[in-house]
């Protein structure tokens, strides 16, 4: 809408319309917001740039201290929050590769098993039972050289991935009944859908555990441990299945699950892989692989066949002046659950980091909430280029500055400009309350904390948690621009009496909204 407007500046506001005052709450398509109506993401602020390019009297720095927007756009779109797209880029910046040959086998291996799902042959025509003989065969290929601990992901309700898991399973509704002898649906379908997926991941881990076929030749060497649904993980190693309570977790992300049993089973292996793509999972061994001064070799490696092969120790050795910052920095900048902020790359936090900024109150349990935002505004405002700002809306405000060099009708894109401070707020609540549950995985002492004072909203209905884009009670825009007016006189004499509804409407002057304004309206400002 806003590249609409600019490009038909002035022409594309003189369309006739009613001689009826209407403001924006009548005319606007809006959404409910709190006590409040909102618009089009881009309607108020357009309105704005009306009232700028009309010389009006506005204090750029009061509006800009509003989002202009029912969300954040910087940090949300239309169909929900921003979710980081370029992940991968951190971890290809700092990874150090080595070849699979040189890595050495690990005689302990801790793989993700929802990622290995989507590598492994998917047979079109075939059932269930089809796809889970190829499963075992690639699970007894890491059984050959190395113990196996394979991870799935859990699915609770009132998760704070809902947002994530409803983005993947955009087009893909069908739930299907599925057991041994069902025809395989298609993998998207499957492995896209939650409830397919959680599902399939249920009976893999059943046939798992209950083919004592399987037992005998595959575990005869090397022990697999399974880690499903249920808080302990299965073992088996031959004919002998046993509970590890020692391995009891009621964290829910596999992200977390991994790195928890990959550093429980850093005191018995000589050498270490853990098989997984995802660079939360890159993230988390990094951080604690230092922070609990690990030595042994740890490689992290694609379930694809053929990709790098990432050497975790000699990551941690040649970062090891951010590696305490990462953790924190990955999440605030955005992950599963925390918004992106539009424009802001990972390239960018990792040179944040190299100039020495600090967060390690986040995801502290201990710290403060003023001293979290504290050093998330001033590690995010240098991610937007600007240094020493008070809060969010002050950069927000040197950001407009920067990007509006060129004059009013060359306006920045409002999803360019940093969140307001109340927004932002809860956007580090997220992250805060994320980042305590990357560092504290390594004990199952979880604290008790709500998501609802982190930012999350419980959506009932569907037993899911969703992000709080501005905090309830927070104004959108200032009133007079929420409730600005338009008139669509074009007589020779426009607005010259009181059947003009700016005229009408306590004498408000018309803007160039109005379709009096090719005309000449000396009410025009």
């Amino acid at each position: 809408m806003l590249a609409d407007f600019e490009k038909d500046l002035p022409s594309g506001f003189y369309n006739t319309i009613s001689k009826k005052v209407t403001t924006m709450a009548v005319v606007g398509k809006s959404l409910q917001v709190g006590d409040a109506k909102a618009y089009d993401l881009n309607a108020i602020y357009a309105r704005v740039i009306a009232l700028l390019a009309s010389d009006y009297d506005v204090d750029i720095k009061d509006v800009l201290s509003y989002e202009l927007a029912p969300v954040p756009t910087s940090m949300f779109k239309k169909d929900g929050m921003r979710i980081a797209k370029g992940k991968s880029a951190l971890k290809n910046s700092l990874q150090v590769e080595v070849s699979s040959r040189n890595a050495g086998d690990a005689d302990v291996t801790v793989i993700d098993g929802s990622a290995l799902l989507w590598k492994i042959h998917w047979p079109a025509n075939g059932t269930v039972a089809d796809y889970i003989t190829n499963v075992k065969k690639r699970v007894a290929s890491y059984l050959v050289d190395s113990d196996v601990y394979l991870i799935f992901d859990r699915y609770d309700d009132y998760s704070i991935k809902s947002v994530t898991r409803d983005g993947r399973e955009t087009g893909v509704s069908r739930t299907h009944r599925l057991s041994l002898t069902t025809k395989l649906p298609a993998q998207k379908v499957v492995l896209s859908n939650v409830e397919n997926k959680k599902q399939l991941i249920r009976i893999i881990c059943n046939d798992l555990t209950g083919d004592r076929l399987f037992h005998n030749r595959s575990t005869e060497k090397h022990k697999l441990v399974v880690t499903g649904e249920d808080p302990c993980p299965t073992e088996i190693k031959k004919e002998d299945i046993s509970i590890r309570y020692d391995l009891e977790t009621y964290h829910e992300e596999a992200d977390i699950i991994i790195v928890q049993q990959a550093l429980k089973c850093a005191s018995e292996a000589r050498r270490l892989a853990v098989v997984s793509d995802d660079t939360d999972v890159f993230v988390l061994l990094v951080h604690h692989y230092e922070e609990a001064k690990l030595k042994l070799p740890m490689k992290m490696e694609s379930p694809s066949k053929g990709r790098a092969v990432v050497d975790i120790q000699r990551t941690v050795e040649k970062h090891r002046d951010i590696v305490k910052q990462l953790l924190p920095a990955h999440a605030l900048s955005g992950c599963d659950t925390v918004a992106c902020c539009f424009g802001v790359g990972k390239g960018s936090v990792v040179k944040c980091l190299r100039a020495g900024y600090k967060l390690n109150t986040i995801g502290n349990v201990d710290a403060s909430f003023n001293d979290v935002i504290d050093q998330a505004t001033a590690f995010m405002s240098a991610c937007y280029g600007v240094k020493d700002a008070k809060d969010m809306s002050q950069t927000r405000l040197y950001v407009w500055g920067k990007k509006n060099g060129k004059g009013h009708t060359s306006t920045p894109n409002l999803s360019v400009l940093p969140p307001t401070r109340e927004a932002f707020a809860e956007n580090v609540k997220r992250a805060h309350y994320q980042a305590i549950l990357w560092r504290i995985l390594d004990t199952n002492d979880l604290p008790k904390l709500n998501p609802e004072d982190f930012g999350w909203k419980k959506d009932t209905s569907n037993k899911s948690l969703t992000p709080s884009a501005i905090p309830d009670g927070i104004k959108l825009a200032p009133d007079y621009i929420m409730a600005m007016i338009r008139c669509g006189c074009k007589s020779k004499n426009p607005c010259s009496s009181k059947k003009c509804s700016c005229v009408a409407s306590h004498g408000s002057d018309c803007t160039i909204f109005c379709a009096c304004y090719p005309i000449g309206c000396a009410r025009v400002k």
